[in-house]
C-alpha cells in the first residue's frame, strides 16, 4: 500500500472515552439495523451506539450471549489493529458494553446491570459515511476512485465491494476503482476485470487483513470492509463483528474439524462465489451470504486473485496453512464452473499455457477452458462458425472469439449461464 498511502497525513481528533460514558443518550441518529440489532450515532460525537432489545425478561436473551460481539471486536482490535493499519486497513475500535433501557421520552439509559434492562449496547469508534464529508475526505476517496465516479453521499461509509462488477448504489465495486480494466464477454455472466497499480494494491491489503485476523486466532465470518471517511492513511475499515468467532470456538469440541477448510469456505462467502445451494461442510449451520463480495475471487478478477495470494504466501502467516486455504478456494470455484464446463464439453481446445497463475496450473487450465468454452457456446448459439485453427493461446483465442461475436445482436432470453442458479 506504500503510493496509496504516501499522504493523508493529517492528525486525526481524538475521541475522548467519556462520550461513551453517559447515563444518558438523548441525541441518538439512527443509522440502520439487521439480526443483530440497531446502530446509532451519538449526535456530536464521533461514536455509533449498537442495541440488541431483549425480546421478553423470562428469555434467554439478557445480553449475556450477545456481549459476545462486544469481546470479540475488542480482543481483535487489540490483536489485529497495529498489523493491519501498516497495510491500510484498520478496525473499528470499540469502547464500552452496558444493559440499558428507554425512559418516557424514548432516550437511552445506561444501567449497571441487566436488571430492568430492555436492552444492552455497546458503543465504538464511528465510521463516517460521504454526507458533509471534509474535502480531505473527499480527496482520499479519489485517490482510488475513478474520476467519473459518483458515490452517493449518504450517512453510512460506501462498502467496497471488491468481488463484483455489479454496481449498487452508494457503494463500491471493482471496476469503479483506478487500474481496473473491465474484460467483456457477450453473456456478461463470464465478465472479469484486469487489475493493477492502485486497485490492486486494495485488494491485497484486504485480503491480508483477512489473513491477519486468521493468523491472530480468529475465524473473521461475516465481517465487512468499508471506505475509512476519516483524514488518515487507513483506506479501509472492518466493520461487524457479531459472527466471528476465535478458533476453538469454531472447533466446538469437535475432532473432525479442518481449520484451512473452515477459512477458505468463510473466504469463499466473503468473495461472493458461494451458491446459496452450498453450505460450508465445517459449519453447515451457517447461512450462505453471497451478497458480502468484498474480497478478491478467481472467478471476478482472477490474474489479481493470484497476485493477491502470493502476497499472503509471501507474509508466512504462521496459524493456519495458506496454501491449503487457497486450494479449498480453488477447489470449491471448480465446483462451481463445473457444470458450464460440462455443458461445453464438445468444445476441443486445449490451453498451450498458463495465463492466470504459474502455481495453480491445474486450476489454470480449467479457467481458461472456461472462459474460452463459454464464448464458444455463444457463437454456437448464435449459429456463428468458429474456425478451430484460430485457438491457439489463450490471449489470441479470446481476441479472436471477442471479435466473431461483438457485432451480433442477441435476442432476449439467449444467455447461457454459466453457474449453477441461486
Amino acid at each position: 500500500m506504500t503510493t496509496l498511502l504516501r499522504s493523508m497525513t493529517r492528525k486525526r481528533k481524538t475521541i475522548s472515552n467519556n462520550t461513551t460514558l453517559k447515563n444518558k443518550y438523548t441525541n441518538l441518529q439512527y443509522l440502520g439495523s439487521g439480526s443483530y440489532g440497531s446502530v446509532y450515532e451519538i449526535k456530536g460525537t464521533r461514536v455509533a451506539l449498537k442495541e440488541h432489545r431483549i425480546s421478553a425478561p423470562d428469555s434467554d436473551d439478557l445480553c449475556e450471549k450477545w456481549s459476545h460481539e462486544f469481546n470479540i471486536q475488542q480482543n481483535v482490535f487489540r490483536s489485529c489493529n497495529a498489523e493491519c493499519k501498516r497495510l491500510g486497513v484498520s478496525i473499528t475500535k470499540p469502547y464500552v458494553f452496558s444493559y440499558g433501557k428507554r425512559d418516557d421520552a424514548g432516550h437511552m439509559i445506561s444501567l449497571p446491570t441487566a436488571t430492568a434492562a430492555s436492552s444492552c449496547f455497546y458503543t465504538m469508534e464511528r465510521v463516517p459515511g460521504l454526507r458533509r464529508a471534509p474535502r480531505c475526505v473527499i480527496q482520499k476517496l479519489y485517490k482510488f476512485i475513478k474520476p467519473t465516479i459518483r458515490i452517493a453521499a449518504t450517512t453510512i461509509p460506501p462498502y467496497l465491494q471488491l468481488g463484483t462488477l455489479q454496481s449498487i448504489t452508494g457503494h463500491v465495486s471493482l471496476d469503479m476503482v483506478n487500474g481496473t480494466h473491465v474484460v467483456l464477454f457477450p453473456n456478461d455472466s463470464y465478465t472479469y476485470c484486469l487489475v493493477e497499480g492502485v486497485a490492486l494494491e486494495l485488494m491485497k491489503a484486504m485480503v491480508l487483513s483477512f489473513f491477519v485476523i486468521v493468523d491472530k486466532g480468529f475465524i473473521p465470518r461475516d465481517i465487512e470492509y468499508v471506505f475509512n471517511g476519516e483524514c488518515d492513511n487507513a483506506y479501509v475499515k472492518i466493520i461487524d463483528f457479531n459472527e466471528v468467532k476465535t478458533f476453538e470456538e469454531r472447533r466446538g469440541g469437535r475432532l473432525g474439524y479442518h481449520l484451512e477448510e473452515d477459512v477458505a469456505h468463510v473466504y469463499i462467502d466473503l468473495c461472493g462465489i458461494r451458491s446459496l445451494r452450498d453450505k460450508n461442510p465445517q459449519t453447515p449451520y451457517d447461512a450462505p451470504t453471497p451478497q458480502w463480495k468484498f474480497l478478491p475471487s478467481p472467478l471476478v478478477s482472477p490474474s489479481a486473485f493470484f497476485q493477491c495470494m502470493d502476497a499472503v504466501l509471501a507474509y508466512e502467516f504462521s496459524k493456519c496453512e495458506a496454501d491449503v486455504v487457497i486450494r479449498h478456494i480453488l477447489s470449491y470455484t471448480e465446483h462451481r464452473i463445473r457444470p458450464a464446463l460440462e455443458r461445453a464439453s464438445g468444445i476441443q481446445w486445449i490451453p498451450t499455457k498458463p495465463h492466470f497463475s504459474d502455481r495453480y496450473v491445474e486450476f489454470d487450465r480449467q479457467l481458461q477452458i472456461y472462459f474460452i468454452s463459454g464464448l464458444c457456446t455463444t457463437a454456437d448459439k448464435r449459429r456463428i462458425p468458429v474456425d478451430s485453427t484460430l485457438l491457439t493461446d489463450y490471449e489470441s483465442s479470446l481476441n479472436y472469439l471477442q471479435e466473431l461475436l461483438a457485432p451480433s445482436t442477441v435476442a432476449e432470453g439467449e444467455w447461457e449461464f454459466p453457474l449453477v442458479s441461486g
